[in-house]
């Protein structure tokens, strides 16, 4: 019996980066902890100012202002620690991942026999090292801890539009739907841009990287402007 062929798509395709990913969990659960973290203090602000014009504001009491600013200064400086932590590990996590990943590639490589890279072409192969390693990399370190922290995100603004007026609240809430639709339509005609790009810039660079390596024998046979047509 012939082995199984491994499951295709994207969420399988990223499944498989799992051991990758392993070395740096704790790095990326610190990323996941410190934007949610940065997203509290973010959406507390507004509580404040709240506070303020209910308050201070509107019964005349200065000497309860100070502390509700400072206590909103506070928070903001909280949060830009937390967004500069998180961008100082995300910068040697993710590229520690990609590195790994590249090098493991390269081995693989290195490894198959020569008739596989006179089929394949070497822009492709050049394209799939860099260009969707570096896609990959943007996901881990970006999307994928920002969807967990917009996802967040939207319950925690919706539970507290629904607490302070739960008119506001439902129409925020509603409007999940739409949008939710939008991007669903969004992502579908992406993927199939985003492919075509993957394949245009592979040949792209095999144009280039022949042309490059083959210049003196292109200028000897006069082919400049076919190649340049290419």
């Amino acid at each position: 019996m012939p082995a199984s062929a491994p499951p295709a798509g994207p969420i399988a395709s990223l499944w498989r980066m799992r051991r990758y990913v392993r070395p740096y969990v704790a790095q990326l659960v610190f990323m996941v902890v410190a934007a949610l973290l940065g997203v509290g203090a973010a959406l507390t602000v507004p509580l404040i100012v709240r506070r303020v014009v209910d308050g201070p504001l509107t019964h005349g009491d200065r000497g309860a202002l100070l502390p509700l600013c400072a206590l909103a200064f506070a928070l903001g400086v909280v949060e830009a620690g937390l967004a500069f932590g998180r961008r100082w590990v995300q910068s040697t996590s993710t590229l520690g991942m990609e590195r790994d990943v590249r090098d493991a590639l390269y081995a693989h490589l290195q490894s198959l026999e020569p008739g596989f890279h006179d089929r394949w072409l070497s822009g492709q192969l050049l394209s799939r090292a860099t260009s969707d390693l570096s896609a990959v990399r943007r996901f881990v370190g970006f999307g994928l801890i920002y969807l967990i922290v917009n996802v967040v995100t939207f319950v925690a603004i919706c539970s507290v539009l629904i607490h302070l007026d739960v008119l506001l609240g439902a129409v925020v809430t509603a409007s999940l739907v739409p949008i939710a639709v939008l991007c669903a339509r969004f992502r579908r005609q992406y993927s199939t841009v985003s492919r075509l790009v993957q394949d245009q810039t592979g040949d792209l660079t095999t144009t280039v990287e022949e042309a490059a390596t083959g210049v003196r024998v292109i200028k000897a046979f006069g082919r400049r402007r076919f190649v340049a047509a290419r």
